[in-house]
């Protein structure tokens, strides 16, 4: 059954649903993620700039905006940040919250459901 719906499901309109969405949703976990993104890279063997870094359902881009002041703060970047989500509404409002960073930023439409981009 396709529950596809302007950019959501039948239950979440998520292209209407962005213009409030950081009223109701706030960056959480973001030290862990950072902290496990660079143990990661440690056992790798690289360092942080040579990591790129994935967001699925980046949704307004709070979090990995958060993600990257964090890591820009302590004079590091990653390789890039690859932000993606179905919501078209939802990467409009992401893009300039994740722009003029010294991390390259990658976004894209993707439906992590079907497999469609």
């Amino acid at each position: 059954m396709n529950t596809k719906h302007n950019g959501g499901s039948l239950w979440h309109d998520y292209d209407v649903w962005s213009v409030g969405y950081d009223k109701y949703r706030r960056p959480i976990g973001i030290a862990e993620m950072v902290e496990k993104t660079r143990n990661v890279a440690a056992r790798a063997g690289k360092p942080l700039h040579d990591v790129a870094f994935g967001a699925f359902c980046c949704g307004t881009g709070s979090n990995e905006s958060a993600i990257l002041r964090m890591v820009e703060k302590s004079s590091e970047r990653f390789a890039t940040l690859h932000a993606f989500d179905f919501s078209t509404g939802m990467l409009k409002n992401a893009s300039p919250k994740l722009s003029g960073t010294a991390t390259p930023v990658k976004m894209a439409q993707l439906d992590v459901v079907e497999g469609d981009a």
